[in-house]
């Protein structure tokens, strides 16, 4: 069955517009990546002159335009004639996300497929289009089995009549008669592992028209009680959340229950006594929808706690706080590293300005010395210069340059001293952190149990960490 637990997941407007900021871009190229050459064999289509891409993204814009006005039959004309210029296969995602607006499921469907069939494994809708196209089977098999019919059969023949070409009519037609099975019974995909920090969002599907309440019942590692939450519905999908501030320990327990009207369980995933185990790995990918809030169980620790993993300050170790003087916070750094520049700087200027008012005083000194020595007086009785206004000029910006010196080396020595203080508190407190995760990772046992008691029952879960 497919995962759908993707950290990337986005709301449903926030995915049309970063594909429309991809296609945007990619529209400019001079030719798609997937386009065939030139001289195409047959049953092959020719690359896109630069004349179509330009009408391309011409449609494109003008799509983007209308489906932002909510005008959903115009804007899907508009991308498709945009895809028959370029092949892009980014515009397919759009095409088929269009229809989903409009509720037409079967079209919404193949062009998700065929999008899933051109687009790149990279791209970032893949996960996106995935989860809907599970969902739609499902539901286009829900309405057919309920209707008696196809769904979207008032609309269809009339969005038919409208596609360039005969292949595509014969595809969407097969494609409006899916072969997903229904969903009889509760189903649920069990979870074995998360980052830590994360919240973990678990997501179930029941039998539709079942008045059915399903509960998800979690705790943290070293708990000695449940929590319980009613799941809520996402799209065809219900999904209980399992906060951040839960999962910051070795593992995190969960079952869910599924009750009648009359408040029977009538089916479950796990139980009390014998509950799922999820793993809390940093290496493990997430297990959150992002359309339904992000969250973390703490703030960063500085960069370093970052740079370890997860975001999070890592367990046994306190989070830093993001004062200029809170060292590994990002305001901290800033300091540190500014105080070392001016230092530095201010020490070489100081360096640069006792060399011009050394070179200043040794002009002086050369002069005197050449007005003291008989053979360049010319026969006149030494000294015999004057002391003029030019040297008189030198020495004074020989005086000037000294005093600059004395300044910028002050300056620059308080400032050295400062920035030895704060890269001193830094070290000594990436040392601390670095102490306080080890001696974590010491603490964490390798294998982890923790007992159940109940009423009428004696029961336990356990983990062990390779």
């Amino acid at each position: 069955m497919l995962d759908l637990h993707h950290s990337s997941s986005l709301s449903r407007s926030s995915q049309f517009r970063m594909t429309a900021l991809a296609l945007a871009a990619g529209l400019l190229a001079a030719a798609p990546a997937h386009a065939q050459k030139k001289d195409p064999g047959a049953g092959q289509k020719a690359a896109p002159t630069a004349d179509e891409l330009a009408k391309g993204k011409e449609h494109f814009a003008r799509g983007k335009k209308l489906f932002d006005k909510k005008n959903y039959k115009g804007a899907v004309q508009e991308f498709k004639e945009s895809f028959r210029l370029t092949r892009n296969p980014l515009l397919l995602y759009n095409i088929g996300y269009t229809f989903d607006q409009l509720n037409e499921k079967p079209l919404a469907l193949f062009y998700y497929q065929k999008y899933l069939e051109q687009a790149p494994a990279t791209d970032g809708n893949r996960q996106a289009a995935e989860a809907r196209v599970q969902v739609l089977d499902i539901e286009i098999e829900e309405a057919r089995i309920a209707g008696g019919g196809e769904p979207g059969q008032a609309t269809r023949g009339k969005q038919l009549r409208t596609e360039p070409e005969a292949a595509t009519r014969k595809e969407e037609v097969q494609a409006e008669t899916p072969d997903a099975p229904a969903v009889d019974r509760f189903q649920h995909v069990v979870i074995d592992e998360a980052p830590p920090g994360r919240p973990i969002d678990v997501s179930a599907v029941i039998p539709s028209g079942r008045r059915w309440t399903v509960i998800l019942h979690f705790r943290a590692a070293g708990e000695g009680s449940f929590n319980s939450v009613t799941m809520k519905a996402r799209y065809n999908e219900l999904v209980g959340r399992i906060p951040a501030a839960k999962t910051v320990g070795a593992s995190v327990q969960y079952y869910i229950e599924v009750k009648d009207a009359k408040g029977k369980v009538v089916d479950h995933s796990g139980r009390q006594t014998s509950p799922h185990l999820v793993l809390l790995d940093r290496s493990a990918k997430a297990r959150y929808y992002a359309d339904m809030g992000d969250e973390t169980a703490s703030p960063l620790a500085g960069e370093e706690a970052a740079a370890a993993g997860g975001g999070i300050a890592a367990p046994g170790e306190e989070a830093g706080g993001d004062g200029w003087m809170d060292a590994g916070s990002s305001k901290f750094n800033k300091l540190k590293w500014g105080a070392t520049g001016a230092a530095t700087g201010l020490l070489a200027l100081s360096g640069t300005f006792y060399l011009l008012s050394s070179k200043a005083s040794s002009d002086l000194e050369s002069q005197a010395q050449s007005s003291g020595n008989p053979a360049e007086c010319g026969g006149s009785v030494p000294p015999c210069r004057i002391f003029s206004d030019e040297q008189q000029s030198l020495e004074g910006k020989g005086q000037r340059f000294e005093t600059f010196a004395n300044i910028s080396l002050a300056i620059g020595a308080a400032a050295a001293i400062g920035a030895g203080v704060l890269w001193y508190l830094d070290i000594r407190d990436g040392r601390k952190r670095r102490r306080a995760r080890e001696e974590a990772r010491r603490d964490e046992p390798n294998l982890s149990a923790i007992p159940v008691v109940g009423d009428g029952f004696v029961g336990g879960a356990a983990a062990v960490r390779f």
